[in-house]
Protein backbone atom coordinates (compact mmCIF):
# COMPACT_ATOMS: atom_id res chain seq x y z
CA UNK A 1 0.00 0.00 0.00
CA UNK A 2 1.07 3.59 -0.63
CA UNK A 3 2.76 5.58 2.09
CA UNK A 4 0.10 8.11 3.24
CA UNK A 5 2.70 10.88 3.62
CA UNK A 6 4.08 10.33 0.10
CA UNK A 7 0.57 10.20 -1.36
CA UNK A 8 -0.38 13.47 0.33
CA UNK A 9 2.69 15.20 -1.11
CA UNK A 10 2.09 14.13 -4.73
CA UNK A 11 -1.51 15.33 -4.49
CA UNK A 12 -0.20 18.82 -3.74
CA UNK A 13 1.19 19.04 -7.27
CA UNK A 14 4.38 18.57 -9.25
CA UNK A 15 6.22 21.60 -7.85
CA UNK A 16 5.78 20.50 -4.24
CA UNK A 17 6.56 16.86 -5.11
CA UNK A 18 9.76 17.64 -7.05
CA UNK A 19 10.98 20.01 -4.34
CA UNK A 20 10.44 17.28 -1.75
CA UNK A 21 12.31 14.77 -3.92
CA UNK A 22 15.26 17.17 -4.29
CA UNK A 23 15.39 17.70 -0.53
CA UNK A 24 15.12 13.96 0.24
CA UNK A 25 17.12 12.11 -2.43
CA UNK A 26 17.68 9.12 -0.13
CA UNK A 27 13.94 8.36 0.09
CA UNK A 28 12.44 5.95 -2.42
CA UNK A 29 8.74 6.90 -2.49
CA UNK A 30 6.06 4.26 -2.10
CA UNK A 31 2.91 4.99 -4.11
CA UNK A 32 2.00 1.36 -4.70
CA UNK A 33 -1.69 0.61 -5.25
CA UNK A 34 -2.53 4.32 -5.12
CA UNK A 35 -5.21 5.91 -7.31
CA UNK A 36 -4.30 9.08 -9.21
CA UNK A 37 -6.61 10.18 -12.02
CA UNK A 38 -6.98 13.21 -14.29
CA UNK A 39 -3.90 14.99 -12.91
CA UNK A 40 -1.25 17.14 -14.61
CA UNK A 41 1.97 15.43 -13.51
CA UNK A 42 4.14 16.60 -16.40
CA UNK A 43 7.87 16.76 -15.56
CA UNK A 44 7.26 14.99 -12.25
CA UNK A 45 10.21 13.02 -10.86
CA UNK A 46 9.23 9.40 -10.18
CA UNK A 47 12.75 7.95 -10.31
CA UNK A 48 13.08 4.85 -8.07
CA UNK A 49 9.42 5.18 -7.07
CA UNK A 50 7.24 2.17 -6.29
CA UNK A 51 4.06 2.53 -8.36
CA UNK A 52 3.22 -1.16 -8.59
CA UNK A 53 -0.47 -1.90 -9.11
CA UNK A 54 -1.22 1.84 -9.07
CA UNK A 55 -4.25 3.23 -10.94
CA UNK A 56 -2.84 6.10 -13.04
CA UNK A 57 -5.40 6.55 -15.82
CA UNK A 58 -6.03 9.76 -17.77
CA UNK A 59 -2.99 11.57 -16.33
CA UNK A 60 -0.53 13.87 -18.10
CA UNK A 61 3.01 12.51 -17.53
CA UNK A 62 4.63 14.49 -20.37
CA UNK A 63 8.43 14.63 -19.86
CA UNK A 64 8.09 12.92 -16.48
CA UNK A 65 11.00 10.78 -15.26
CA UNK A 66 10.44 7.15 -14.27
CA UNK A 67 14.07 5.99 -14.14
CA UNK A 68 14.21 2.58 -12.37
CA UNK A 69 10.62 3.03 -11.20
CA UNK A 70 8.45 0.00 -10.44
CA UNK A 71 5.23 0.09 -12.47
CA UNK A 72 4.57 -3.64 -12.25
CA UNK A 73 0.88 -4.28 -13.04
CA UNK A 74 0.16 -0.54 -12.99
CA UNK A 75 -2.74 0.82 -15.05
CA UNK A 76 -1.94 3.89 -17.19
CA UNK A 77 -4.73 3.69 -19.74
CA UNK A 78 -5.26 6.85 -21.85
CA UNK A 79 -2.44 8.65 -20.00
CA UNK A 80 0.13 10.82 -21.82
CA UNK A 81 3.80 9.90 -21.48
CA UNK A 82 5.14 11.86 -24.45
CA UNK A 83 8.93 12.40 -24.20
CA UNK A 84 8.93 10.73 -20.79
CA UNK A 85 12.14 9.13 -19.50
CA UNK A 86 11.14 5.54 -18.72
CA UNK A 87 14.57 3.88 -18.69
CA UNK A 88 15.30 0.62 -16.82
CA UNK A 89 11.71 0.70 -15.61
CA UNK A 90 9.65 -2.33 -14.62
CA UNK A 91 6.37 -2.32 -16.59
CA UNK A 92 5.77 -6.05 -16.25
CA UNK A 93 2.10 -6.75 -17.05
CA UNK A 94 1.31 -3.03 -17.05
CA UNK A 95 -1.89 -1.82 -18.72
CA UNK A 96 -1.06 0.90 -21.28
CA UNK A 97 -4.10 0.65 -23.53
CA UNK A 98 -4.60 3.79 -25.68
CA UNK A 99 -1.64 5.45 -23.93
CA UNK A 100 0.38 8.13 -25.75
CA UNK A 101 4.11 7.37 -25.63
CA UNK A 102 5.33 9.63 -28.44
CA UNK A 103 9.15 9.95 -28.40
CA UNK A 104 9.17 8.16 -25.05
CA UNK A 105 12.51 6.59 -24.01
CA UNK A 106 11.72 3.02 -22.94
CA UNK A 107 15.25 1.69 -23.36
CA UNK A 108 16.29 -1.27 -21.18
CA UNK A 109 12.83 -1.41 -19.62
CA UNK A 110 10.78 -4.54 -19.00
CA UNK A 111 7.35 -4.66 -20.68
CA UNK A 112 6.81 -8.41 -20.38
CA UNK A 113 3.14 -9.19 -21.00
CA UNK A 114 2.31 -5.47 -21.09
CA UNK A 115 -0.90 -4.40 -22.88
CA UNK A 116 -0.36 -1.55 -25.38
CA UNK A 117 -3.50 -2.02 -27.46
CA UNK A 118 -4.00 1.09 -29.64
CA UNK A 119 -1.09 2.85 -27.92
CA UNK A 120 0.86 5.54 -29.81
CA UNK A 121 4.61 4.85 -29.70
CA UNK A 122 5.66 7.07 -32.60
CA UNK A 123 9.44 7.63 -32.43
CA UNK A 124 9.67 5.65 -29.19
CA UNK A 125 13.11 4.35 -28.18
CA UNK A 126 12.94 0.58 -27.58
CA UNK A 127 16.69 -0.11 -27.29
CA UNK A 128 17.24 -3.36 -25.34
CA UNK A 129 13.59 -3.26 -24.25
CA UNK A 130 11.99 -6.55 -23.26
CA UNK A 131 8.71 -6.81 -25.18
CA UNK A 132 8.33 -10.56 -24.71
CA UNK A 133 4.64 -11.51 -25.05
CA UNK A 134 3.63 -7.84 -25.03
CA UNK A 135 0.37 -6.94 -26.81
CA UNK A 136 0.58 -4.19 -29.47
CA UNK A 137 -2.66 -4.81 -31.38
CA UNK A 138 -3.20 -1.83 -33.73
CA UNK A 139 -0.51 0.19 -31.94
CA UNK A 140 1.21 3.04 -33.79
CA UNK A 141 4.96 2.30 -33.93
CA UNK A 142 5.81 4.71 -36.74
CA UNK A 143 9.54 5.54 -36.68
CA UNK A 144 10.01 3.59 -33.45
CA UNK A 145 13.51 2.24 -32.77
CA UNK A 146 13.68 -1.56 -32.40
CA UNK A 147 17.41 -1.91 -31.64
CA UNK A 148 18.42 -5.12 -29.83
CA UNK A 149 14.79 -5.35 -28.74
CA UNK A 150 13.43 -8.63 -27.36
CA UNK A 151 10.38 -9.58 -29.43
CA UNK A 152 9.77 -13.20 -28.47
CA UNK A 153 6.07 -13.96 -29.03
CA UNK A 154 5.27 -10.24 -29.16
CA UNK A 155 1.83 -9.60 -30.68
CA UNK A 156 2.16 -6.86 -33.33
CA UNK A 157 -1.01 -7.72 -35.23
CA UNK A 158 -2.38 -4.71 -37.09
CA UNK A 159 0.37 -2.41 -35.80
CA UNK A 160 1.89 0.41 -37.89
CA UNK A 161 5.65 0.00 -38.45
CA UNK A 162 6.31 2.48 -41.26
CA UNK A 163 9.73 4.12 -40.90
CA UNK A 164 10.74 1.98 -37.91
CA UNK A 165 14.36 1.05 -37.26
CA UNK A 166 14.72 -2.75 -37.07
CA UNK A 167 18.28 -3.62 -36.09
CA UNK A 168 19.77 -6.63 -34.28
CA UNK A 169 16.43 -8.04 -33.21
CA UNK A 170 14.52 -11.09 -34.42
CA UNK A 171 11.19 -9.55 -35.40
CA UNK A 172 10.24 -12.77 -37.18
CA UNK A 173 9.48 -14.36 -33.80
CA UNK A 174 6.61 -11.88 -33.29
CA UNK A 175 3.04 -12.08 -34.61
CA UNK A 176 3.18 -9.96 -37.78
CA UNK A 177 -0.34 -10.55 -39.06
CA UNK A 178 -1.85 -7.57 -40.91
CA UNK A 179 1.14 -5.32 -40.23
CA UNK A 180 0.86 -1.87 -41.86
CA UNK A 181 4.29 -0.90 -43.15
CA UNK A 182 5.44 1.13 -46.17
CA UNK A 183 9.17 0.87 -45.43
CA UNK A 184 11.70 0.30 -42.63
CA UNK A 185 15.34 1.15 -41.91
CA UNK A 186 18.08 -1.33 -41.00
CA UNK A 187 20.54 1.27 -39.66
CA UNK A 188 20.38 4.37 -37.47
CA UNK A 189 19.73 7.87 -38.85
CA UNK A 190 17.37 6.53 -41.51
CA UNK A 191 20.08 4.56 -43.31
CA UNK A 192 19.60 1.33 -45.33
CA UNK A 193 15.97 1.85 -46.29
CA UNK A 194 13.96 -1.23 -47.26
CA UNK A 195 12.66 -1.30 -49.93
CA UNK A 196 15.31 1.02 -51.36
CA UNK A 197 13.03 3.28 -53.40
CA UNK A 198 9.43 2.08 -53.58
CA UNK A 199 7.11 1.07 -50.72
CA UNK A 200 5.95 -2.34 -49.54
CA UNK A 201 2.60 -3.35 -50.92
CA UNK A 202 -0.06 -4.42 -48.38
CA UNK A 203 0.99 -7.76 -46.93
CA UNK A 204 4.56 -7.63 -48.34
CA UNK A 205 6.22 -6.95 -44.99
CA UNK A 206 4.51 -9.88 -43.32
CA UNK A 207 5.34 -12.24 -46.19
CA UNK A 208 8.97 -11.12 -46.27
CA UNK A 209 9.65 -11.69 -42.59
CA UNK A 210 7.56 -14.83 -42.32
CA UNK A 211 10.12 -16.49 -44.59
CA UNK A 212 12.42 -16.78 -41.58
CA UNK A 213 9.82 -18.39 -39.36
CA UNK A 214 11.42 -21.79 -39.97
CA UNK A 215 14.70 -20.65 -38.48
CA UNK A 216 16.20 -22.24 -35.40
CA UNK A 217 18.26 -19.83 -33.32
CA UNK A 218 21.11 -21.43 -31.41
CA UNK A 219 22.49 -19.28 -28.58
CA UNK A 220 26.05 -19.48 -27.26
CA UNK A 221 27.03 -17.35 -24.26
CA UNK A 222 30.55 -15.88 -24.01
CA UNK A 223 31.72 -17.15 -27.38
CA UNK A 224 31.60 -20.39 -29.33
CA UNK A 225 33.96 -23.27 -30.06
CA UNK A 226 33.68 -23.57 -33.83
CA UNK A 227 35.17 -27.04 -34.07
CA UNK A 228 32.58 -28.38 -31.65
CA UNK A 229 29.76 -26.59 -33.45
CA UNK A 230 30.80 -27.79 -36.92
CA UNK A 231 31.04 -31.34 -35.61
CA UNK A 232 27.51 -31.23 -34.11
CA UNK A 233 26.03 -29.51 -37.18
CA UNK A 234 27.49 -32.02 -39.65
CA UNK A 235 26.46 -34.96 -37.47
CA UNK A 236 22.85 -33.77 -37.43
CA UNK A 237 22.87 -33.29 -41.20
CA UNK A 238 24.10 -36.87 -41.65
CA UNK A 239 21.61 -38.14 -39.07
CA UNK A 240 18.72 -36.54 -40.98
CA UNK A 241 20.16 -37.31 -44.42
CA UNK A 242 19.09 -33.84 -45.49
CA UNK A 243 21.25 -31.35 -47.35
CA UNK A 244 18.65 -28.56 -46.98
CA UNK A 245 19.77 -27.98 -43.41
CA UNK A 246 22.08 -24.96 -43.53
CA UNK A 247 23.44 -22.03 -41.55
CA UNK A 248 21.78 -18.84 -42.78
CA UNK A 249 23.36 -16.21 -40.57
CA UNK A 250 25.72 -15.59 -37.67
CA UNK A 251 25.31 -12.57 -35.43
CA UNK A 252 26.72 -11.17 -32.20
CA UNK A 253 24.49 -9.55 -29.59
CA UNK A 254 26.94 -8.11 -27.08
CA UNK A 255 28.59 -11.25 -25.57
CA UNK A 256 26.01 -13.60 -27.10
CA UNK A 257 26.67 -15.48 -30.37
CA UNK A 258 23.51 -16.44 -32.28
CA UNK A 259 23.59 -18.93 -35.16
CA UNK A 260 20.52 -19.04 -37.41
CA UNK A 261 19.94 -22.52 -38.83
CA UNK A 262 17.36 -22.91 -41.61
CA UNK A 263 15.34 -26.11 -41.37
CA UNK A 264 12.57 -27.56 -43.59
CA UNK A 265 9.03 -27.17 -42.25
CA UNK A 266 8.72 -30.89 -41.66
CA UNK A 267 11.51 -30.76 -39.07
CA UNK A 268 10.86 -30.29 -35.38
CA UNK A 269 12.72 -27.13 -34.43
CA UNK A 270 12.92 -28.36 -30.84
CA UNK A 271 14.62 -31.56 -31.98
CA UNK A 272 17.12 -29.63 -34.11
CA UNK A 273 17.99 -27.36 -31.21
CA UNK A 274 18.29 -30.18 -28.67
CA UNK A 275 20.35 -32.48 -30.91
CA UNK A 276 22.89 -29.85 -31.98
CA UNK A 277 23.29 -28.40 -28.49
CA UNK A 278 23.71 -31.85 -26.90
CA UNK A 279 26.30 -32.94 -29.48
CA UNK A 280 28.05 -29.58 -29.09
CA UNK A 281 28.45 -30.09 -25.36
CA UNK A 282 29.71 -33.66 -25.82
CA UNK A 283 32.30 -32.54 -28.37
CA UNK A 284 33.26 -29.55 -26.24
CA UNK A 285 34.03 -31.78 -23.25
CA UNK A 286 36.08 -34.07 -25.49
CA UNK A 287 38.10 -31.12 -26.81
CA UNK A 288 38.66 -29.80 -23.31
CA UNK A 289 40.21 -33.13 -22.34
CA UNK A 290 42.45 -32.99 -25.39
CA UNK A 291 43.55 -29.45 -24.56
CA UNK A 292 44.34 -30.48 -21.00
CA UNK A 293 46.47 -33.41 -22.13
CA UNK A 294 48.31 -31.45 -24.80
CA UNK A 295 49.06 -28.36 -22.74
CA UNK A 296 49.45 -30.10 -19.34
CA UNK A 297 47.83 -27.32 -17.41
CA UNK A 298 45.66 -27.12 -14.33
CA UNK A 299 41.87 -27.20 -14.41
CA UNK A 300 41.62 -23.49 -13.60
CA UNK A 301 44.01 -22.47 -16.38
CA UNK A 302 42.13 -24.35 -19.08
CA UNK A 303 39.22 -21.94 -18.74
CA UNK A 304 41.47 -19.06 -19.75
CA UNK A 305 42.75 -20.98 -22.78
CA UNK A 306 39.21 -21.74 -23.91
CA UNK A 307 38.26 -18.08 -23.51
CA UNK A 308 41.12 -17.11 -25.85
CA UNK A 309 40.07 -19.89 -28.23
CA UNK A 310 36.60 -18.35 -28.59
CA UNK A 311 37.75 -15.76 -31.12
CA UNK A 312 36.01 -12.41 -31.58
CA UNK A 313 33.33 -13.16 -34.17
CA UNK A 314 33.07 -9.65 -35.58
CA UNK A 315 36.70 -9.69 -36.68
CA UNK A 316 36.15 -13.07 -38.32
CA UNK A 317 33.15 -11.80 -40.25
CA UNK A 318 35.18 -8.84 -41.60
CA UNK A 319 37.94 -11.19 -42.79
CA UNK A 320 35.83 -13.85 -44.47
CA UNK A 321 32.49 -12.16 -45.17
CA UNK A 322 32.52 -13.09 -48.87
CA UNK A 323 33.14 -16.81 -48.34
CA UNK A 324 30.56 -19.65 -48.06
CA UNK A 325 29.42 -20.31 -44.52
CA UNK A 326 31.23 -23.63 -44.05
CA UNK A 327 34.44 -22.13 -45.41
CA UNK A 328 34.06 -19.35 -42.83
CA UNK A 329 33.88 -21.85 -40.00
CA UNK A 330 36.79 -23.95 -41.25
CA UNK A 331 38.86 -20.80 -41.86
CA UNK A 332 38.03 -19.65 -38.35
CA UNK A 333 39.24 -22.94 -36.90
CA UNK A 334 42.54 -22.74 -38.76
CA UNK A 335 43.14 -19.10 -37.79
CA UNK A 336 42.15 -19.81 -34.18
CA UNK A 337 44.73 -22.59 -33.86
CA UNK A 338 47.37 -20.45 -35.54
CA UNK A 339 46.80 -17.43 -33.32
CA UNK A 340 46.39 -19.55 -30.21
CA UNK A 341 49.62 -21.52 -30.46
CA UNK A 342 51.67 -19.12 -32.62
CA UNK A 343 55.07 -20.19 -33.87
CA UNK A 344 58.29 -20.73 -31.99
CA UNK A 345 58.18 -19.18 -28.52
CA UNK A 346 55.45 -16.66 -29.47
CA UNK A 347 52.51 -18.53 -27.97
CA UNK A 348 50.07 -15.66 -28.59
CA UNK A 349 50.69 -15.65 -32.34
CA UNK A 350 52.22 -12.93 -34.47
CA UNK A 351 51.34 -9.33 -33.62
CA UNK A 352 52.16 -6.41 -35.86
CA UNK A 353 52.95 -3.38 -33.73
CA UNK A 354 53.13 0.01 -35.37
CA UNK A 355 54.45 3.25 -33.95
CA UNK A 356 51.86 5.18 -35.95
CA UNK A 357 48.93 6.52 -33.97
CA UNK A 358 45.78 4.61 -34.82
CA UNK A 359 42.45 4.64 -33.05
CA UNK A 360 40.91 1.22 -33.49
CA UNK A 361 37.15 0.85 -33.99
CA UNK A 362 37.05 -1.19 -30.77
CA UNK A 363 38.70 1.62 -28.80
CA UNK A 364 36.33 4.20 -30.28
CA UNK A 365 33.35 1.98 -29.42
CA UNK A 366 34.52 1.78 -25.81
CA UNK A 367 34.65 5.58 -25.70
CA UNK A 368 31.15 5.75 -27.21
CA UNK A 369 29.87 3.29 -24.59
CA UNK A 370 31.36 5.35 -21.73
CA UNK A 371 29.81 8.52 -23.20
CA UNK A 372 26.41 6.81 -23.53
CA UNK A 373 26.49 5.92 -19.82
CA UNK A 374 27.25 9.55 -18.92
CA UNK A 375 24.54 10.89 -21.27
CA UNK A 376 21.92 8.59 -19.73
CA UNK A 377 22.82 9.62 -16.19
CA UNK A 378 22.71 13.32 -17.11
CA UNK A 379 19.01 12.75 -17.70
CA UNK A 380 18.64 11.65 -14.09
CA UNK A 381 21.02 13.95 -12.16
CA UNK A 382 21.93 17.59 -12.67
CA UNK A 383 25.49 17.69 -14.10
CA UNK A 384 25.79 21.42 -13.34
CA UNK A 385 25.97 20.89 -9.57
CA UNK A 386 28.81 19.28 -7.65
CA UNK A 387 26.40 16.89 -5.97
CA UNK A 388 24.84 15.90 -9.27
CA UNK A 389 28.23 15.51 -10.94
CA UNK A 390 29.42 13.28 -8.10
CA UNK A 391 26.33 11.08 -8.36
CA UNK A 392 26.76 10.74 -12.13
CA UNK A 393 30.43 9.74 -11.81
CA UNK A 394 29.82 7.28 -8.96
CA UNK A 395 26.90 5.56 -10.70
CA UNK A 396 28.78 5.54 -14.02
CA UNK A 397 31.68 3.67 -12.39
CA UNK A 398 29.17 1.21 -10.89
CA UNK A 399 27.67 0.60 -14.34
CA UNK A 400 31.10 0.05 -15.86
CA UNK A 401 32.05 -2.35 -13.08
CA UNK A 402 28.83 -4.38 -13.52
CA UNK A 403 29.24 -4.58 -17.32
CA UNK A 404 31.81 -7.36 -17.61
CA UNK A 405 31.67 -7.26 -21.40
CA UNK A 406 32.53 -3.54 -21.48
CA UNK A 407 35.35 -3.98 -18.94
CA UNK A 408 36.78 -6.84 -20.97
CA UNK A 409 36.71 -4.80 -24.19
CA UNK A 410 38.10 -1.69 -22.52
CA UNK A 411 41.08 -3.30 -20.79
CA UNK A 412 41.79 -6.24 -23.08
CA UNK A 413 44.50 -4.31 -24.94
CA UNK A 414 46.89 -1.57 -23.82
CA UNK A 415 45.63 0.28 -20.75
CA UNK A 416 47.95 3.15 -21.66
CA UNK A 417 46.44 3.41 -25.14
CA UNK A 418 42.94 3.43 -23.65
CA UNK A 419 43.55 6.31 -21.26
CA UNK A 420 45.60 8.25 -23.81
CA UNK A 421 42.67 8.09 -26.21
CA UNK A 422 40.08 8.93 -23.55
CA UNK A 423 42.08 11.92 -22.28
CA UNK A 424 42.15 13.35 -25.80
CA UNK A 425 38.40 12.90 -26.11
CA UNK A 426 36.98 13.44 -22.60
CA UNK A 427 37.73 17.11 -21.92
CA UNK A 428 34.62 18.48 -20.21
CA UNK A 429 34.65 18.78 -16.36
CA UNK A 430 32.20 15.87 -16.04
CA UNK A 431 34.12 13.70 -18.49
CA UNK A 432 37.43 14.50 -16.77
CA UNK A 433 35.97 13.61 -13.36
CA UNK A 434 34.68 10.31 -14.75
CA UNK A 435 38.05 9.54 -16.35
CA UNK A 436 39.90 10.21 -13.08
CA UNK A 437 37.48 7.95 -11.21
CA UNK A 438 37.89 5.25 -13.87
CA UNK A 439 41.69 5.36 -13.50
CA UNK A 440 41.41 5.09 -9.71
CA UNK A 441 38.98 2.18 -10.04
CA UNK A 442 41.31 0.34 -12.41
CA UNK A 443 44.33 0.88 -10.12
CA UNK A 444 42.43 -0.37 -7.07
CA UNK A 445 41.17 -3.34 -9.06
CA UNK A 446 44.75 -4.34 -9.88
Amino acid sequence: MANPEHLAIIKQGVEVWNHWRDDNPEIEPDLSQCCLKDLDLSKAMFNNTNLSKAILVDNNFTEAKFYKANLNQATLGRSILDRAYVVETNLDKAQLRETSLIACDLSRSNLFFANLHNANLTKANLFLTNLTKAYFFKANLTQASFYCTQLAQTDLEGAILTGALIKDCNISSANLKNIICDYIYLKHNEQERRPHHKNYQPGDFTKLYQKTIEIVELYFNSGINWEAFLHSFRKFRIECNNSELCVKAIEVRFDLVVIHVAVPKKFSKARVETFIEDEYQIKLKSLEKEYKQQLKIKDEEIKNINAEYHTNLMEIIKQIANQPIEYKIEYLMSKTYQNHYGSGDNIAGNKNISNNTFISPELKQVGDDFQLILDNLKQVYNPNTEQGKEKIVNEAIQRVESNTNLVKRAFSASEKALFTYLKSRFISPLQSAFLAALEDWQKNKQ
